[in-house]
């Protein structure tokens, strides 16, 4: 910023010619924008590893045992909220007796805030385990099959 105003000012005060004035100043400006580019990747960067780093902080808390965590309804819903960041409900189409389409029921696409679906260990020794492994991610994103609606039964409504 501060070159930039040096050369605005020289270029109104007539210290330096136009012509080079505003092919630095334009240089300036471009070199700005890579830099202030630079420094959102930079945030971006650091807020993937804070999440990861809350991530990190929640298997820690609730990882040593998960059965018990679950089984405690208090627990339930931090547990959830740090492992699932959406779920996505969509409309499972199908046909009627005519061919018409009807909704026949619900896909979920569940989203977590890490890939750990089918995520594997892979055993730098599998002989001896003690040497180590390394983690292979999975995905992300898990989709549901049709979750059907269900039909009432009851007495026609005359």
């Amino acid at each position: 910023y501060e070159n930039i105003i040096v050369m605005e000012a020289d270029l109104l005060q007539e210290r330096t010619e136009q012509k080079i004035a505003r092919g630095i100043i334009k240089k300036l400006k471009q070199e700005l924008e890579t830099l202030k580019d630079e420094v959102a990747k930079t945030e971006l960067e650091i807020e993937g590893l804070s999440e990861e780093r809350v991530w990190l902080d929640w298997v820690k808390k609730y990882g040593e045992d998960l059965q018990h965590k679950m089984s405690d309804q208090g627990n339930r819903p931090t547990w959830i909220k740090g492992l699932i960041d959406r779920i996505v409900v969509k409309s499972a189409i199908g046909e009627d007796r005519d061919g018409n389409p009807k909704q026949v029921g619900h896909k979920f696409d569940v989203y977590f805030k890490m890939k750990v679906v089918r995520d594997k260990l892979k055993y730098l020794d599998p002989e001896n385990k003690s040497h180590g492994y390394e983690v292979i991610e999975g995905r992300s994103k898990s989709a549901s099959g049709t979750v059907n609606l269900s039909k009432g039964r009851g007495k026609k409504k005359d």
